[in-house]
């Protein structure tokens, strides 16, 4: 099946004939006030990636690939300069066909996770991609020798990281990002050193740093640092009840903990310390939009 498209270009419109039988993914609207830094990509469902599909003129889109895409070819025939907001995660993509994602040059929120791209890529998505607020990078194929380009990107103000094998020495280059808000880096092999550094972003709202294993109570301190923190994600980890009630002076709205610090006299004791903070074990999928917007706001 041939992947040219057919334009019928007019003064408002572009439509484009995607010749698939088969949807390859969802274009969204997003609105002039969208918000690209938030959990859920921007944008009201406008169509499906196949057949012909309109696009009007002096709009952003988001576009989101269907899931596990086996072939991103589809990608070529958007109309690059409108689009803002890119999810490709699970999709078939490493970096002998990265250029396709590197085409979309006024991206403000980008999801490669699940993919197999390198480090090489990401560093050139970083330099072609200057309007970058939301980056999601996790499962990946990055060591984090990427992360020293992110302090280029003066619009970040989420990143996404988890369930990467990253080199020691580079996460303290994400200390170099001020204007981060959101910031999840979980089963990273995280340390108490790495939170230092970490804590160092004073302008983050919403931290996960669980499945870290060697990040004990030692780093509490480096927690109550973070004056704007309200979300905090501490499962996995070595904090016992001492390193979390610790943190009371932050006025915490959320707080994940092991399910064994939440249960019974220890969990009652964490809970009532801790008022008005909300004490969860779990990922409140259902309200997770909600959540997050009480963080940003």
């Amino acid at each position: 099946m041939s992947c040219a498209p057919v334009l019928a270009q007019a003064k408002e419109r572009i439509q484009i004939d995607f010749k698939y039988a088969i949807s390859q993914g969802t274009v969204f609207l997003c609105l002039p006030d969208s918000k690209y830094y938030e959990k859920q990509a921007p944008g009201i469902k406008s169509a499906e990636l196949k057949g012909l599909v309109t696009f009007q003129n002096n709009v952003c889109y988001g576009v989101k690939t269907s899931d596990f895409l086996p072939d991103i070819s589809a990608l070529k025939l958007l109309p690059h300069e409108r689009i803002s907001s890119l999810t490709v995660d699970g999709a078939t993509i490493d970096d002998s066909n990265a250029d396709i994602i590197a085409d979309f040059k006024n991206l403000r929120r980008l999801s490669v996770e699940g993919t197999d791209l390198t480090d090489k890529s990401v560093v050139r998505f970083i330099k072609v991609m200057p309007n970058l607020e939301w980056l999601a990078l996790g499962h990946t194929e990055i060591d984090g020798s990427c992360l020293p380009y992110l302090k280029t990107l003066k619009n970040l103000k989420g990143l996404r990281l988890d369930g990467n094998q990253l080199k020691s020495q580079f996460i303290a280059e994400i200390a170099k990002c001020p204007q981060l808000i959101t910031l999840e880096i979980e089963k990273c092999k995280l340390t108490d050193a790495h939170v230092k550094e970490l804590a160092k972003v004073k302008s983050i709202r919403t931290l996960f740093i669980s499945d870290n294993q060697s990040v004990t109570d030692r780093s509490a301190p480096y927690l109550r640092a973070m004056p704007n923190l309200k979300e905090l994600r501490l499962h996995g980890t070595k904090f016992t009840k001492d390193g979390v009630l610790s943190l009371k002076p932050l006025k915490l709205i959320y707080v994940k903990i092991d399910p064994s610090l939440a249960e019974g006299k220890v969990g009652a004791e964490i809970k009532a310390k801790l008022s008005p903070t909300k004490i969860t074990t779990y990922t409140e999928t259902k309200n997770a939009f909600s959540i997050y917007k009480e963080m940003v706001e």
